[in-house]
């Protein structure tokens, strides 16, 4: 059954990449500021409904309300593709509303930290909805923001599909909802297809993976939170969590506005600088830049991995890759000027 799902995605894939070629649809846009970052062609952004498709592929009707909440959020980002919601404060909004009707809806919460004063808040219903949907909107703006590079996003997802499924068959639960083999085999397929710049995911990707991983990372953790640290989901999603505040507090300092995309993301100044040292094509070291990122993210991932339990061990981790980011930033800022 495995195996014809598979085929299905594949050729659903090819589908919508033709489809979105033969009448420009869903493309990425010629000539824009991250188009020089890849090259010069179009290529269709469709990720987003060959993830759903993934997902509605094992539909359980117990969870009908998590699928209907992530069509929405597929929607928003085709409409955000397709430029008809043009602006990122309409889009910040909607979000919002959409998270916090979902989290309301599905009774989704963090129970707690293990850190007293913030665990007495989260025991008032209010503030547990506004913070769980703070973190759900930091997570997909974040995965938006980090989505500049090939593979970039679908490696670093696909790496914590990967941790948890090492996780479940070392005695921890896992979220019953969706079919782990069959969500790292379709990200697999769609990272493919992206290391040789035949699809992107767009933002219509990029707003679902981040509203279905903090659903399924959210779910993990309070399923196993006597045995995991809170800090050790915040240790797998740093990248993109940090990602999308250090970007808003970067545009703030320079009186730039927080909410519109710009091109001083770490991801872009290490192309820039690959770029000058390497003789290779553009969408070559797009590439190469996304799979670097994802490479050290690994790392990270694995010394978290070695106590997993820990508050202080997993702040630790996160705070050294804080700084390593810092560094890194710094360097190539000034090496781009």
């Amino acid at each position: 059954m495995i195996l014809i799902n598979l085929i299905f995605i594949v050729l659903a894939l090819i589908f919508a990449i033709f489809f979105s070629k033969k009448y420009k649809i869903l493309s990425s846009i010629t000539g824009n500021i991250h188009q020089k970052y890849s090259n010069s062609e179009n290529v269709p952004l469709v990720g987003g409904l060959i993830i759903f498709l993934s997902l509605i592929l094992k539909l359980d009707l117990d969870f009908l309300s998590i699928y209907f909440f992530a069509f929405l959020f597929l929607l928003l980002g085709i409409f955000s593709d397709l430029n008809k919601i043009s602006s990122p404060m309409k889009r910040l909004v909607i979000q919002s509303v959409l998270i916090i009707i979902f989290v309301g809806f599905n009774s989704l919460s963090i129970n707690q930290i293990k850190i007293n004063l913030i665990d007495v808040l989260l025991n008032n219903f209010y503030f547990n909805i506004f913070f769980t949907s703070l973190c759900i909107l930091i997570i997909i703006n974040g995965t938006n923001f980090m989505d500049g590079m090939n593979n970039l996003v679908l490696g670093y997802f696909l790496a914590i599909l990967l941790l948890l499924k090492y996780l479940g068959k070392n005695g921890y639960e896992l979220p019953e909802f969706f079919d782990l083999n069959l969500f790292i085999y379709s990200l697999t397929i769609l990272y493919v297809f992206n290391f040789f710049n035949k699809v992107y995911i767009g933002d219509n990707g990029a707003y679902i993976i981040g509203l279905i991983f903090s659903f399924i990372l959210i779910n993990f953790y309070n399923l196993n939170d006597e045995k995991i640290s809170a800090f050790f989901i915040v240790l797998i999603l740093w990248y993109p969590a940090f990602e999308n505040l250090f970007s808003i507090l970067r545009k703030i300092r320079f009186r730039k506005s927080p909410i519109r995309p710009d091109t001083s993301h770490l991801h872009q100044l290490i192309f820039i600088f690959l770029k000058k040292k390497l003789t290779l094509k553009n969408k070559f070291i797009n590439t190469l830049t996304g799979n670097l990122i994802n490479f050290f993210n690994v790392l990270i991932f694995f010394f978290g991995m070695q106590k997993i339990y820990s508050n202080n061990f997993q702040i630790l981790i996160i705070f050294i890759s804080i700084i390593i980011y810092f560094f890194i930033y710094v360097r190539l800022t000034y090496y781009k000027k």
